[in-house]
């Protein structure tokens, strides 16, 4: 993987962001685990097949066209360098930390799904589009809709409407001032039916660290309680892209 980081030249935001995911798999114990799956996963599309252990302790083939890199793992920049995937997790603002979060210390999984049948949705601009065919669209609320501030720059890609997992954290890093392991956090724990337990507690954590950048405390509460709203019902944009791009 260094010598992926070595193509980009010092103080480069692509170095940058290389440099930060490498350190974070090194720290979480996970480096050595994602190179050997990167490694099998480009060695199975240049053979074009995967073979794995069956029940029987024999081996059998797999298309490689038939699988792509799914989920979470469509946030790594280095693995979209290394060929493992085709999303570019820099250019549609994907955080690394919904893949390895520093902070949980978990193992780190390329998971590989069935390529899905082709969808009518060809180019990564219709995202939406996709939303809607899949039966999301019919969920999406006008409290949801902001066209103010940060607001309307987190949401501009989705006119508006708050609609990705990564939006909300995007939201809560910029608003709150949250590390982005930290911000992923604070969306599972939206993103549950039922905050009656600390619930309040992120609400006031939030209203707290958006009052010191400058929030009034009704503007934060205000947001606060949108982003519950729209918590259980927001979508991974990172796996979506997957089915797209891969």
């Amino acid at each position: 993987m260094k010598e992926i980081i070595e193509r980009f030249d010092s103080g480069m935001k692509e170095r940058a962001r290389l440099e930060s995911e490498w350190d974070i798999l090194q720290e979480t114990g996970n480096a050595p685990r994602i190179e050997a799956a990167v490694e099998e996963i480009t060695a199975a599309r240049q053979k074009g097949y995967f073979s794995l252990a069956g029940e029987s302790k024999g081996r059998y083939l797999l298309s490689a066209c038939d699988f792509i890199v799914g989920g979470a793992a469509n946030c790594s920049y280095l693995l979209y360098q290394a060929g493992a995937t085709r999303v570019d997790a820099l250019k549609y603002h994907l955080p690394f930390e919904r893949f390895v979060n520093p902070l949980l210390r978990g193992v780190a999984e390329i998971p590989l799904v069935a390529r899905p049948q082709k969808s009518a949705v060809s180019q990564e601009a219709d995202l939406i589009a996709l939303l809607t065919k899949k039966g999301f669209g019919e969920e999406i609320r006008t409290p949801c809709e902001r066209t103010d501030g940060v607001m309307k720059e987190v949401l501009q890609e989705t006119n508006g409407r708050l609609l990705f997992q990564e939006q909300l954290i995007e939201l809560l890093h910029e608003v709150g001032g949250y590390s982005y392991a930290e911000a992923d956090m604070v969306r599972q724990s939206l993103a549950k039916r039922h905050l009656q337990y600390g619930g309040k507690l992120l609400e006031e954590q939030f209203v707290g660290r958006a009052k010191e950048r400058g929030y009034t405390q009704g503007n934060a509460q205000e947001i606060f309680q949108e982003m519950v709203q729209c918590g259980i019902k927001l979508v991974p944009k990172c796996a979506l892209l997957g089915e797209l791009l891969n």
